[in-house]
């Protein structure tokens, strides 16, 4: 924000963030904490960095997950302390987005239901349909890249405070068109 603050070619009353995955724990936090972020996507995050451990490590039963997070206390890391599902309401008034996809195993449909549920308005929340943690935008193609142009422009260039009036909030985007490759000049 710093870095943004200080280019002459930033307007500070327009900056939005999208942050994928551990990015977007990384950019819900930041947001709790910076009102200069003025629009913010929440990608294919968890809830917490404690769900995710036990996510990651319990595929292998409930006992895996345990020692995962046991082993972490035990090395010193604090895994209760990124709970940014914690810190979504306090985004609010400022929009929010949040995407997930439903083949995602990395991140199940419920952990972005929950995400969603913990926010307050405004607030939208986008699931992709097929696409797993590593495809969300080749599943969401042109679809998703008009909703995120639409929901930045919405938000930062006219001005408005909520997510988009024609968008439900709760909507599931189809496998969309795949983007078209730029030709060569």
């Amino acid at each position: 924000m710093k870095f943004l603050d200080r280019r002459p070619e930033v307007d500070p009353a327009r900056i939005g963030a999208l942050g994928f995955s551990m990015g977007g724990m990384i950019v819900a936090e930041a947001a709790e904490h910076d009102a200069r972020l003025r629009a913010v996507v929440v990608e294919g995050a968890y809830t917490s960095l404690e769900d995710e451990v036990r996510h990651d490590h319990g595929r292998w039963g409930w006992w895996s997950g345990t020692v995962a997070t046991l082993t972490f206390r035990l090395a010193g890391i604090r895994l209760d302390r990124e709970r940014p599902i914690d810190l979504l309401c306090n985004i609010s008034p400022r929009p929010l987005l949040v995407i997930g996809g439903t083949a995602d195993r990395d991140l199940p449909v419920e952990i972005a239901r929950r995400m969603y549920d913990a926010a307050c308005e405004p607030k939208e929340l986008w699931m992709i349909e097929g696409a797993t943690h590593k495809t969300y935008h080749e599943r969401g193609g042109v679809a998703l890249d008009r909703r995120l142009v639409s929901f930045f422009d919405d938000a930062l260039v006219n001005g408005a405070n909520t997510t988009a009036a024609h968008a439900p909030p709760v909507q599931l985007i189809p496998q969309s068109e795949p983007r078209q490759a730029r030709q060569p000049r």
